[in-house]
This record gives structure tokens, sequence and C-alpha cells, in this order.
């Protein structure tokens, strides 16, 4: 079988071809070509719903990120799932049944880091020999597991319900999975360079998003004021919006600057 770098399948079947017969320069081909299994498999979820956020570092992100960050936006992404397609609202009456396997995050991270010490140079510091049949092993149980998850005919579905949201701060725009709102009941900025958090609540099927503020008091002018709960990060900095006083955020401490 020819080799596709493009394809999943492919992969997996040259893993097995070289798990057959556990040289070390197989199992190190094994490994390199689980790894890339495991990339191919996040990619492609998230090819799957990468119009549904906003962000412009994802290829920036390794396949642990960005099941994380979907597992974010919807938290049953990775969790098996039957999906039944019908004409009418009983099952009985469906015409299509499909399957959705999903690799947990855990085994994800996991796997890919454990990989990727397979594939490059021991360290000097690792004195033992390479055990072969415990590697094989390893191998083996990893294969076994992509194998089933993606397997020909598992499919990628992102049904459900998407409540679009724009951040107030940076106005990007994103579709919220409404299940993970009503579950958390907060949201927070797919923008990595916003992250502005907010309160959600839904009253009579309309959405609202509130953004989170802390209350604050001035020490100079005794007026109280809020500040975005987002922008309270250690080592920054702020003006009271009637006395125009400076302070420093740090450790969660308000501490009053000198005027300048």
């Amino acid at each position: 079988m020819e080799l596709s770098f493009n394809n999943k399948y492919s992969l997996l079947q040259r893993v097995s071809e070289y798990l057959e017969n556990p040289t070390e320069e197989n199992l190190l081909y094994s490994a390199l070509l689980l790894r890339m299994s495991v990339e191919a498999y996040s990619y492609e979820i998230f090819n799957a719903w990468k119009t549904e956020i906003y962000s412009e570092d994802y290829k920036k992100w390794q396949p642990p990120k960005i099941i994380e960050l979907l597992s974010e936006y919807e938290p049953y992404i990775n969790e098996d799932k039957t999906i039944i397609i019908s004409e009418e609202k009983e099952v009985i009456n469906s015409t299509e049944i499909f399957e959705q396997k999903a690799l947990p995050i855990k085994f994800i991270k996991n796997t890919y880091h454990k990989l990727g010490k397979y594939i490059h140079f021991p360290h000097p510091a690792e004195k033992k020999e390479l055990d072969i049949e415990k590697r094989a092993k390893d191998l083996k149980e990893i294969y076994s597991k992509l194998n089933e998850i993606v397997s020909d005919g598992s499919v990628i579905s992102t049904f459900g319900q998407k409540i679009s949201f724009e951040c107030s701060e940076c106005k990007k725009t994103s579709k919220l999975s409404k299940s993970k709102l009503l579950k958390d009941l907060t949201v927070k900025c797919f923008n990595i360079e916003c992250n502005a958090t907010y309160d959600f609540s839904c009253i009579d099927d309309n959405p609202q998003f509130k953004l989170q503020q802390e209350k604050f008091e001035c020490n100079e002018c005794n007026q109280t004021t809020y500040i975005d709960t987002y922008k309270i990060k250690n080592n920054s900095q702020f003006k009271c919006l009637y006395c125009n006083q400076n302070y420093l955020i740090f450790e969660g401490l308000y501490i009053v600057k000198e005027r300048n």
C-alpha cells in the first residue's frame, strides 16, 4: 500500500505492517506515524469546527491544545455519539444511523507527548537499552485505540444549537455552544489577544452577555467604579475614572502609585 501523508487510514495501515515485524527501526517508524495519526485526527476535528470559533493563532497549536480549546467550546466533543437522521420525530422511522467515536483529551495529551519521546534520540541520562518487546506492546495498544476511532465509516458532527456572540471589547464574533453556555453560565472571548469574560443568562430564549467586572473604591476620592475582570492581571495598571489616581495591581492588591 502506498503511503499517503494526507490520509490517516494510510498511516495506520503502514503502522500495522511495521508492527508485524517489530524491529527497532520499525518501532521508530511506527511511533512517528502514530503521532502523525493523532495530528491528523485533531486537525480533522478542528477543520470541522473552525468556522464556528474565532482565533488567528490556531496554526501554532499542537493537537492537545486544539482539542482542549474545542472542548471549552463544545463539552461533548470528546464523547462518543450515535447520530440518527429521520424524517419523523420517532426513532423507529429513522433512515440513517451514524456512529461518532472520539478520543478522550487525556489520551490525546498523554499519547502525543509519549510518542514524541519515542521518536527523539535518547537523552544521555537514559542508560537503559530499548526494550523492544515492551515498546512494541505499548505501540500496539496505541494503534488499536486509534484504529478503532478513525476507522472507515466514522463521522464528525457539529450538530447542536449555536448562539452568535460579539465581544464588546474586541468586536470579534464567535458562535457558541448553547449546551456549554447553559452548563457554565460564563464565556470567554476566543480571541486569545482579548480573553474578555462574560456572565451568560437566557431570559425568554433571549441570550444575554454581561461583561464581568469587579467593584473598586478609590482610596483617594472614595468614589466607586468597576474594573473589567479580564484586565485584572499581575503588574497591570489603571487609573481611577474620577480623580485619575494611578494604581498598580500586584498579587490581587491595588497599590497606589505616586503621581508623576
